[in-house]
Formats: structure tokens, sequence, C-alpha cells
């Protein structure tokens, strides 16, 4: 399973379902992983903070043990079929979202997210399996 951004941000927060979610993976031996776009959108949410080393270790926390899967040709190829479907539907998400899923089609792998909203856009949706965890309000 692959964490998108704002679920590892979720843990990183220590929201309640987030982190019950991880557990809960863990407990079963499934692995938990992340892309390199997200390690991306992760490393870029640290310049944008006072507490730079502080949000590191954070980040380090969360993702120590995880693998990280890289966006490459394959990757990239599904990602722009289906940011050009979505741009032509008038369903647009931001770029990453798309990046994210063309990993997680190579990979066979869901996606595990706070942002259904994004995901449920890309019509092959039977490829791509998404699992909402709510934030706690």
């Amino acid at each position: 399973m692959l964490a998108d951004t704002s679920f590892i941000i979720d843990v990183m927060r220590g929201e309640e379902n987030a982190v019950r979610k991880v557990d809960e993976l863990e407990k079963d031996d499934k692995p938990l992983n992340i892309t390199s776009i997200s390690l991306f959108e992760l490393y870029s949410g640290i310049g944008q903070v006072e507490k730079t080393e502080k949000e590191k270790e954070k980040i380090q926390e969360v993702l120590r043990s995880r693998a990280v899967y890289e966006f490459d040709r394959i990757a990239g190829e599904i990602a722009g079929r289906i940011d050009g479907m979505l741009c032509n539907e008038g369903k647009m998400v931001e770029p990453q979202d798309s990046m994210i899923s063309g990993i997680a089609i190579r990979e066979n792998e869901k996606i595990l997210t706070r942002n259904l909203d994004h995901f449920r856009r890309i019509s092959d949706i039977s490829t791509l399996n998404v699992e909402k965890i709510e934030a706690e309000e």
C-alpha cells in the first residue's frame, strides 16, 4: 500500500485514525510505503516552516523503514495519460496526484489518502484502489 502525502502528514500530526491505520497495517505485516513524489512534497514543506529541523525529524521518523517507489518512465507515461485525460474532462487534479497514481498503477498498489476526491476522478479506479482515512475534526 502507498501512503499519499496527505496521509503521511496526518500521521506526523498524530491524527488518531491515521495512526490507528498504520498500527493495523503493521500488525497485519502489510507494508506501507511512499512515492518519491510524496518525499518531494514533504521536504518542500520543510522549506516553508520556521522549525525546519523539527519537521525534518518528524518526516524521518514517519518514513523510517519505508520503501520509496520511484517515478520512472513507465509511471510517467501512465501519469501523463491520466493528467491529459483529466484535463480534457475538466477534472484536473494536482500533477503530483497524477504522478502518485501512475506509480500506484505501475506497482498495482492501493493508495491510502485523506484526499479521496482527487483520486476518485481517475477513471481506472478498478486498477487504482483508494482507501480513505478520515482526519479527526
